[in-house]
């Protein structure tokens, strides 16, 4: 690892200077379970003191929604990244706050317990996978940049799975969904959707275009995402032999069906259901984990230039208020440090999710909400197996109205389909 600092531009108003980065010189045998570039958002996160010294947020809080990453546009959906507060719009139902706990199994310190697990049929047939086993309920912990839904126990969880589902998975994706199951060529994928009941927490239900997708993965050597529509991947990570005891994680999939606030003011997070939409309600949060609405402004107005911050996060702007005490994070002040949310969740997600996902909301304040619904789930979306080839297609390709608009956003546009057999290197993800 090689450390150096450089200037980290959050958005047009907030750049941090001299910050402190690593630059990995090698591999960090992570395989693809994790990526090789990553900001620290724990408890002595080098990024969320300097944002709460120079008082661009209230409080040492992120949160997130990780977005839909479906086969098809209507199951496609930016993802969101704040600091200092929460999406309220991406918010169902109420919260379910607890305690931080320290655990060796859970480096995040996200620790739940899960109820149930219940497979919902299409033919309106609920089935548990948990809750009649003789082992029960079971722990897991949230790490949101883990590559897949849930690692979930073969026995006897998955081979319980397999029997309600009337198929055996043998064979583990090595893209973005790394290490997750592949169906084989003429089977059945699973058409219905998915309920993780979380205890004393909400049961969060996840709908079968984020459980059951096309693989995908990152070509060579442009770095394209690329779908193969003839393997149906299921973005649960089996866990059996020398991982048979291993605790369950609930990673970035589990997360488009959830939403996650951490707190590391009050050693607390806050898990709700997820309500996918595409329109924005930011708010801030103080360290006590209370939603902060009454706001003072800065006794000085941001000059051209300021607004930087040192590596320590030593800030002018807004440090002190007109009777010498420490002035309130204004509104505009908070959101301006979320902009840099999508953009900044390729950094703690994955490199590749700013392509894939993530548009930087320069002007998040000043303009309206976009006027986007919940997308339509299909729940007869279906992905055939047994094709041969596919034609390669760049975005470029898709049409001059669509050379400047991300993957996700091709109207009638699936993201590039590319054969299985193109494929004979092992790779790594970069998310």
């Amino acid at each position: 690892m090689e450390f150096f600092t450089d200037v980290l531009h959050i958005n047009k108003n907030i750049t941090l200077d001299t910050f402190p980065m690593g630059g990995p010189l090698e591999d960090w045998s992570q395989q693809g379970y994790h990526p090789m570039m990553a900001i620290g958002l724990g408890d002595n996160s080098t990024l969320l003191n300097a944002l709460k010294a120079g008082n661009y947020i209230a409080s040492r809080v992120w949160s997130t929604f990780y977005g839909w990453t479906g086969g098809d546009s209507n199951t496609q959906l930016d993802g969101t990244f704040v600091f200092g507060g929460y999406d309220r719009a991406k918010v169902s139902g109420e919260g379910h706050t607890q305690d931080l706990i320290d655990d060796a199994r859970c480096p995040t310190r996200m620790l739940v317990v899960i109820d149930d697990i219940v497979l919902h049929f299409p033919n309106g047939t609920d089935v548990s996978i948990v809750a009649e086993k003789p082992n029960g309920s079971f722990d897991a912990c949230i790490v949101p940049d883990y590559p897949v839904l849930m690692t979930l126990a073969y026995d006897p969880y998955m081979a319980a799975f397999e029997y309600y589902t009337n198929v055996s998975l043998t064979q583990r994706s090595t893209g973005l969904a790394y290490f997750s199951l592949l169906y084989n060529d003429g089977d059945e994928p699973y058409r219905g959707d998915m309920t993780i009941d979380i205890r004393d927490g909400p049961a969060v239900r996840v709908p079968n275009s984020q459980l059951v997708v096309p693989e995908q993965y990152i070509a060579d050597p442009n770095g394209q995402l690329m779908a193969n529509y003839s393997r149906s991947n299921l973005v649960i990570n089996s866990l059996q032999d020398v991982n048979a005891n291993d605790i369950t994680q609930l990673g970035r999939q589990f997360l488009s069906s959830a939403y996650v606030m951490l707190n590391q003011d009050s050693g607390k997070f806050t898990l709700w259901s997820a309500n996918p939409t595409g329109v924005e309600d930011l708010v801030a949060v103080d360290e006590k984990g209370q939603d902060a609405t009454d706001w003072c402004e800065a006794s000085t107005a941001p000059t051209p230039g300021a607004g930087a911050l040192d590596g320590a996060g030593a800030s002018q702007v807004g440090k002190s208020s007109s009777n010498g005490a420490d002035a309130q994070v204004s509104p505009g002040a908070i959101a301006g440090a979320v902009v840099g949310g999508v953009a900044f969740l390729a950094f703690v997600i994955g490199g590749l999710l700013l392509y894939r996902r993530g548009r930087a909301k320069a002007n998040a304040v000043a303009r309206s909400a976009p006027s986007i619904d919940t997308p339509a789930y299909r729940n007869t979306m279906s992905y055939q197996g047994g094709a041969s080839s596919y034609i390669h297609k760049s975005v470029s390709e898709m049409g001059d109205g669509n050379i400047n608009r991300g993957p996700n956003e091709l109207d009638g546009v699936t993201i590039d389909q590319l054969s299985q057999t193109a494929r004979t290197e092992r790779r790594y993800e970069l998310g």
